[in-house]
């Protein structure tokens, strides 16, 4: 207790005892290995001998020093007085050896604060002076060297040693203002090129009768075939010819042909406004229909609709100056006024609408003089803009007019007006135009309804245009202009197709109706002829015109319609079975026409069109003229045995039944 009560300093605890042994020679075991302790630390530990004590530096300490100073834990070592003069030595500055390490390289003046520590000792200078042993003995494989945090370079000195490429080295630059001048120069030359060619295409070509004539503006028409050769005249020998070729066998210079009912361009003449028939005007009239304003007003409100809806008729001279006056005028409200009025005038027009006001009133809304002509119409290459800034607000009025008075009309009149609205159909105005598309149709249906002599109207509308036309296209226009809803309408295109598929005998197919006049020997018949052979394109022939027969077979599917004939009667099973019988070889016949096609790849697209047309038929042919169903081969059971199984089994069934309707015996 009196031991414990005594008081002592902390650092007797942790002074070193005595050693009473000589020290041992270090084991064959591994070497302790040193904690990386800081040099600043180990030159201040307190030691036993106060001989051997360092004596305090002058200099003075960084942070790092300061804050190893302060420790009071020294460090757990032997005594002092036993270890050799050279270890004792601790704070004698040492240089450090030279390595050729890279990484432990040191900077001299790397850092230019004054708290540096640049006088410190490197670390494994003092760790080798104080553990020779350690030092000089042979490392084994167990051994790793002492972490240590290299000393990084202020400036990275490394080089990258790159490949060198063995392709020139290219200048910074793509382009120079040189290159780019000469390439604007070479677009723009390109361009008034093609233009200078475009505008060459777009005139017409000259034709044989041209080169003769002697009008100068027909000799002085542009050769498109000699377009070719002036483009390909630095080939060489020859080179025309084969670039020539090499364009037909594709399609590229196909060309779209249309025919114009209307004027176009800038021919198109706008016809003169006539001046009222003030002299003609009646007393009653004057006051209102003199005074342009007041005859403006008076049609507009519905006043002069009004009076001659109450009996008060207008002269014939101011009606046939409304039917003038529709044709040219721009403002719809008084347009319509005029129309009103002329449609509640049944007498004159019956008397007053004939042939001749008719064409007046198409001539002055912009036909062409020839367009009512029977003339085989001749078609022209497409045109980029055919009718500039044209207003179809009047020609759309009249249509709608006469769809409208078709029943006051004459039988003549209609005629003419069927005929005519179908030749203006020819022109893709009225497809591409739906509110025409439609009217026009409207107007043949009500018109074909109040004719009285069918059949005579038939002929004569089936005899002008087949004299007016010759291309399948343009009559697969006319046939689709003509809607299907009305009976005589759907007549009308039945016989108008039978008439161009067949291209012979017009007078006997149109008098006779689609029903009796349809016969699918004669149409298989007519499939065997020329028009219908695939022929391979050569330098003396240039093949089979893909869009004609793709416009026949369309002609053929609106000619051929159901199928059905009044000449052969389907209530009969003998005649049902020649009938699908005939059907599946008109099914055949179709199918052999398009394997003769090589469409050759998307480049003939009038080919696929073709083929793709063949097929739609064939596959209606098969399903919609067929009285039932085609039958399926059954190839694992037989048609005899499957019969045999139906009877047996038919047998079996009324047994059943007949045993069952047995009463139970009692």
């Amino acid at each position: 207790m009196t031991n414990m009560s005594t008081n002592k300093s902390i650092r007797d605890f942790f002074k070193a005892k005595p050693a009473t042994m000589e020290p041992a020679a270090p084991a064959a075991s591994p070497a302790f290995k040193v904690p990386s302790v800081p040099a600043t630390r180990a030159s201040n530990i307190p030691s036993s001998n106060p001989q051997m004590a360092p004596q305090p530096s002058s200099a003075p300490k960084s942070s790092d020093q300061r804050s190893y100073t302060s420790s009071l834990s020294p460090p757990p070592s032997s005594n002092a007085s036993e270890r050799p003069q050279s270890q004792r030595m601790e704070n004698v500055p040492f240089k450090s050896l030279p390595t050729n390490n890279s990484s432990e390289r040191e900077i001299q003046n790397s850092d230019e604060e004054d708290d540096s520590d640049d006088s410190l000792e490197d670390l494994s200078t003092i760790l080798a002076a104080r553990f020779p042993n350690s030092a000089s003995r042979p490392k084994t494989s167990g051994d790793k060297a002492t972490p240590s945090t290299p000393a990084a370079p202020r400036y990275n000195t490394r080089t990258n040693n790159f490949h060198v490429s063995p392709l020139p080295v290219l200048s910074k630059t793509k382009f120079d203002l040189k290159s780019l001048a000469s390439h604007a120069q070479d677009d723009e030359a390109a361009e008034i090129t093609s233009k200078r060619y475009k505008a060459m295409l777009e005139e017409p070509d000259i034709e044989e009768d041209d080169e003769h004539s002697p009008d100068p503006a027909k000799r002085g028409k542009f050769n498109h075939s000699a377009l070719l050769e002036s483009v390909v005249a630095g080939g060489g020998d020859g080179g025309a010819h084969r670039v020539a070729r090499a364009i037909q066998r594709t399609e590229a210079t196909v060309t779209e042909q249309r025919w114009y009912f209307f004027e176009t361009g800038a021919s198109q003449s706008k016809p003169e406004q006539k001046k009222f028939p003030v002299a003609s005007v009646p007393p009653i009239w004057k006051d209102v229909l003199v005074d342009p304003r007041m005859r403006q007003q008076t049609f507009v409100v519905g006043f002069a609709e009004d009076m001659v809806t109450m009996g008060q008729e207008l002269p014939d001279e101011l009606f046939l100056w409304m039917l003038d006056e529709v044709s040219v005028e721009a403002r719809d409200p008084l347009r319509t006024s005029y129309l009103n009025v002329m449609r509640q005038s049944h007498e004159q027009i019956q008397r007053l609408i004939t042939i001749d006001t008719i064409w007046s009133m198409f001539l002055r809304l912009g036909a062409s003089p020839k367009a009512n002509l029977l003339e085989v119409i001749k078609p022209v290459n497409k045109l980029k803009d055919p009718y500039p800034r044209r207003d179809w607000a009047n020609l759309l009025s009249i249509i709608k007019f006469f769809s409208q008075v078709a029943k006051l009309l004459d039988e003549k009149s209609r005629r003419f007006l069927i005929f005519m609205f179908l030749k203006m159909s020819l022109d893709k105005v009225v497809s591409e135009n739906v509110d025409i598309h439609d009217s026009v149709q409207d107007a043949i249906a009500r018109l074909c309804h109040y004719i009285i002599d069918w059949k005579e109207t038939c002929i004569m509308v089936c005899e002008n245009l087949f004299q007016s036309t010759t291309s399948a296209p343009l009559r697969l226009q006319i046939i689709e202009s003509i809607s299907s809803i009305s009976p005589r309408t759907h007549d009308l295109r039945r016989r108008l197709a039978t008439c161009f598929f067949h291209n012979t005998n017009i007078t006997t197919y149109a008098s006779q109706p689609g029903y009796h006049s349809t016969n699918l020997h004669e149409i298989m018949a007519t499939l065997h002829t020329s028009r219908f052979q695939i022929k391979p394109q050569r330098d003396d022939h240039p093949g089979t015109d893909y869009h004609e027969l793709r416009a026949l077979i369309y002609l053929l599917d609106a000619a051929i319609d159901d199928g059905l004939s009044s000449e052969r009667d389907l209530s009969d099973k003998l005649q049902e079975e020649m009938h699908n019988d005939d059907v599946e070889e008109f099914s055949r016949q179709l199918d052999w026409i398009g394997s003769k096609i090589q469409t050759g790849g998307a480049a003939f697209f009038t080919r696929l069109d073709t083929k793709e047309a063949l097929t739609l038929v064939q596959q209606r042919a098969v399903a919609m003229l067929r009285t039932k169903a085609k039958p399926k081969n059954e190839w694992y059971n037989g048609g005899e045995e499957k019969e045999k199984r139906v009877e047996s089994f038919g047998r079996e069934k009324k047994g059943m039944a007949s045993f069952l309707k047995k009463e139970p015996a009692k």
